[in-house]
C-alpha cells in the first residue's frame, strides 16, 4: 500500500521528507511511510473541510495527528541518522534505536489504514468511531509519547553516549538523570491500552496481551493484604483480570504504575507461575502429546583464533556443550565394551580415534582456559618470561587433570596446541634477537 511515489513526490513537504531520509539514512522504507501518511492526511483534511460532517470531531483528530506526525518525524529523523553508530557489528545490523524506529512505523502504518478508511466515507459501513478512536489512541497519544522516545533517545546520543559508550551510570551523570525523568513520566497509557502490542506481529501481540492481562490479575493479588484466603485472593485477581479485558484504557495506569516500581520480587514472583503444577501441565490439555524421534548431533566447527604467531583453534562455548554429551556418550559406550568384551576393546577404539577429530570431544572449560593460556603466552617477550610463564602453565593444567577437571583427550590436546605455540614464540624471539644484534 506505500508504493504511492508517483502522487505524493509532487507534493512538496512529501517530497522534501522523502528525500533527506534517502539521502542522510537508511531506513527508506519508513520515510515513504511516512511521506504517504503526512499525504493521505492532508487528501481527507481537505475533503472534510470541503464536505463537513455534522460533528467535525474527526476533522479536529485529523489535524492533531497531522501536526503530532510532523513534529514526531523530526525527532525520528535525528535518531535514524545515528542507528548505524550502535549495531552490534557491521553485518549485525540490530541495536534499540532501530528497534523504536521500527516500532514507531508499525504505529505509522496503523495511522495509515485508518486514513485509507476514512476516505471511504460515503460508504454504508463507514465507522465513524472506530476511525475516531484509532486517531485518538494513534494519532495523538501515541505519537505524543513516541515524540518523548525520540527527544530523549537523541539526547542521549548527542549529550551522553555520543557513539562511544554504551553504558553508562545515570547517577553521574546530569543530562542522563533528566533523560531518565522525562522518560518516566511520559504518558504511555495507550501502550498497555487497548492498543497494546500493536507494534507487533498478531501471533505475538495475542501472546503479549495474555500476558499482561495475567500480570494484572496477578498484581492485585501479589499486593492484597487482606487477610483473605487463598480462595478468595485468587477470585479476586480473576476479578481484576476481567476488569482488564473489558476496559484496558481504564485500568491500564495500574499497570503502567506497577511496571515503573521495577519491583524485582513481584517480576520474580509473576514469572515463577510457570513453574507451577497447573502451568507446567497446562500443554498436556491444550497441546499434542510431543515425543522424541531421534536425536542428532551437530559437527563441531572450530573457532580459529589467529594471534599475531599464528592461528591457534578455539571451540566456541556453545558447541563445546553439545560435544561434552557426545563425549559422555562415548565414554559410556566404551565402558560397555571393557565389561562385554575385552578382545573389541582395540578395535573400537582405533576405529574411534580415525572418525572422531580431538577437537570434536572438547568441553566448555577448556576453550575457556586455552584461549586464556594463549594470551598469556603471545604477551611474553623474552626467552625468559617465556619459559617462566611456560612453567606455571604446565602446573596448572597437570593440577586440572589431576582433580579431574581436564579429560584425557582434553589435557592431550592442550598440551599438543600449547606446545606448538611454545615453538613458534621461541622462533619469533629467536628471529627478533638475532635481528638487533645484527642491527
Amino acid at each position: 500500500p506505500f508504493q504511492r511515489e508517483s502522487f505524493f513526490m509532487k507534493n512538496g513537504k512529501c517530497k522534501e521528507i522523502f528525500n533527506r531520509w534517502g539521502e542522510k539514512t537508511a531506513h527508506l522504507s519508513i520515510a515513504r511511510t511516512i511521506a504517504t501518511t503526512i499525504f493521505l492526511l492532508q487528501e481527507n483534511i481537505s475533503s472534510f473541510i470541503a464536505r463537513p460532517l455534522r460533528s467535525n470531531k474527526i476533522l479536529v483528530a485529523l489535524q492533531s495527528t497531522m501536526s503530532n506526525l510532523l513534529k514526531t518525524e523530526e525527532q525520528a529523523y535525528k535518531v535514524a541518522q545515528i542507528t548505524s553508530l550502535y549495531d552490534l557489528a557491521p553485518d549485525l545490523p540490530y541495536n534499540g534505536f532501530r528497534s523504536i524506529l521500527s516500532a514507531f512505523q508499525q504505529c505509522v502504518e496503523k495511522i495509515y489504514e485508518a486514513l485509507i478508511e476514512c476516505k471511504s466515507r460515503d460508504s454504508l459501513f463507514f465507522n465513524a468511531d472506530s476511525v475516531y478512536e484509532t486517531l485518538e489512541d494513534f494519532g495523538d497519544a501515541m505519537l505524543t509519547a513516541w515524540w518523548v522516545i525520540f527527544t530523549s533517545a537523541s539526547r542521549l546520543h548527542y549529550d551522553v553516549l555520543k557513539g562511544k559508550n554504551y553504558f553508562c551510570k545515570p547517577s553521574a551523570n546530569k543530562i542522563a538523570m533528566d533523560i531518565l525523568r522525562v522518560s518516566r513520566f511520559a504518558d504511555v497509557t495507550s501502550f498497555y491500552g487497548g492498543r497494546a502490542a500493536s507494534h507487533l506481529p498478531d501471533a505475538i501481540a495475542v501472546t503479549m496481551r495474555v500476558i499482561l492481562v495475567a500480570m494484572c490479575g496477578f498484581k492485585s493479588h501479589f499486593h492484597n493484604v487482606k487477610k483473605q484466603n487463598f480462595i478468595m485472593k485468587n477470585i479476586t485477581g480473576a476479578l481484576e483480570a476481567v476488569k482488564y479485558l473489558i476496559s484496558p484504557s481504564d485500568h491500564s495506569h495500574h499497570l503502567i504504575m506497577q511496571m515503573r516500581t521495577r519491583s524485582i520480587p513481584f517480576v520474580k514472583a509473576f514469572w515463577n507461575l510457570t513453574e507451577s503444577t497447573f502451568a507446567r501441565n497446562m500443554p498436556k490439555v491444550t497441546g499434542p502429546l510431543l515425543d522424541v524421534n531421534s536425536v542428532q548431533f551437530i559437527k563441531a566447527q572450530c573457532l580459529i583464533h589467529q594471534g599475531p604467531y599464528g592461528p591457534v583453534t578455539i571451540i566456541p562455548d556453545i558447541i563445546s556443550d553439545l560435544l561434552y554429551k557426545k563425549q559422555k556418550e562415548l565414554k559410556g559406550m566404551k565402558s560397555n565394551v571393557k565389561e562385554n568384551d575385552d578382545d573389541d576393546v582395540d578395535v573400537f577404539e582405533d576405529k574411534d580415534e580415525e572418525n572422531s577429530s580431538e577437537e570434536d570431544l572438547m568441553m566448555t572449560f577448556y576453550s575457556t582456559i586455552l584461549f586464556g593460556y594463549v594470551q598469556k603466552l603471545e604477551g611474553c617477550t623474552t626467552k625468559e618470561k617465556l619459559f617462566k610463564q611456560s612453567a606455571l602453565i604446565k602446573k596448572e593444567v597437570n593440577a586440572y587433570k589431576k582433580k579431574g577437571t581436564l579429560s584425557e583427550i582434553e589435557y592431550k590436546t592442550l598440551s599438543k596446541t600449547l606446545y606448538r605455540l611454545h615453538n613458534l614464540m621461541m622462533n619469533h624471539i629467536k628471529q627478533r634477537s638475532s635481528s638487533s644484534s645484527s642491527t
